[in-house]
């Protein structure tokens, strides 16, 4: 029989190659001029970096809100259309990596006094896991019974960041057996809406406060409400808990 060898490597490694000659012209870096041995050393840390975290992956800006650019990336392929997502996005800023764990999605929003912080309440988020996320809103506050686990992350968290002030928005996954964080958002996020609507009280006015150092002893939470990706309140009861 008559064979045709052609050496070469898989679409796998071509792939991310694109995804690196990608990373060097956000830099304004052209390949050619890298050099093959430093291009090489560009590819292989890229590698690295993704079979050290495992698939399936997250790949998402630096900076964002709403899970806008956020994808997920079962193999290079995929990431590679990942980062054409995300880049696009995050107008060509610097990308994050990270591993995709599997759970409940879920946030806890804080208020900060710059080395202390305390809970205001727990939040569902209605994510649909796709290319690129949904974010769809959210329930303030949420009922699972790893409410106390999720609280302790954030404080914990906030603990580890110094300096953060105002209102804060730790992102989680709840899992079967831990709370695992994923995000810091030191700023108002859309589950601030839903804390506003849901507590008995002057929401504002605390984050005002907690900005000059003082943070209330404790917080009533008089409703449970519903809210859309744009904040909009779809539905409120009383708390039953």
């Amino acid at each position: 029989y008559e064979t045709l060898w052609q050496p070469g490597t898989d679409h796998a490694g071509i792939a991310t190659q694109m995804v690196v000659e990608r990373q060097l012209a956000e830099e304004g870096i052209d390949r050619r001029s890298l050099g093959r041995d430093k291009f090489v050393e560009r590819v292989w840390k890229w590698k690295e970096a993704s079979g050290e975290i495992g698939y399936p992956v997250v790949v998402k800006p630096r900076r964002g809100a709403g899970c806008d650019g956020v994808c997920f990336a079962r193999d290079v392929r995929e990431l590679r259309r990942g980062v054409d997502t995300a880049t696009e996005a995050s107008e060509r800023e610097s990308l994050l990596l990270q591993r995709f764990v599997a759970g409940v999605p879920a946030s806890v929003s804080l208020l900060a006094d710059g080395r202390r912080a305390v809970p205001l309440a727990v939040n569902s988020q209605s994510v649909r896991v796709s290319r690129p996320f949904r974010y769809d809103g959210g329930t303030t506050p949420f009922y699972h019974p790893s409410v106390e686990r999720a609280v302790d992350a954030a404080l914990r968290t906030c603990e580890a960041f110094p300096g953060l002030r105002g209102f804060v928005g730790v992102d989680l996954v709840l899992t079967d057996f831990e709370a695992v964080v994923i995000e810091v958002n030191p700023r108002l996020t859309t589950a601030y809406l839903g804390a506003r609507s849901a507590i008995d009280g002057n929401v504002a006015a605390l984050v005002i406060a907690a900005c000059g150092g003082i943070l209330p002893a404790f917080v009533t939470i008089r409703q449970q409400v519903r809210f859309t990706s744009a904040g909009q309140i779809v539905s409120a009861a009383p708390t039953s808990h």
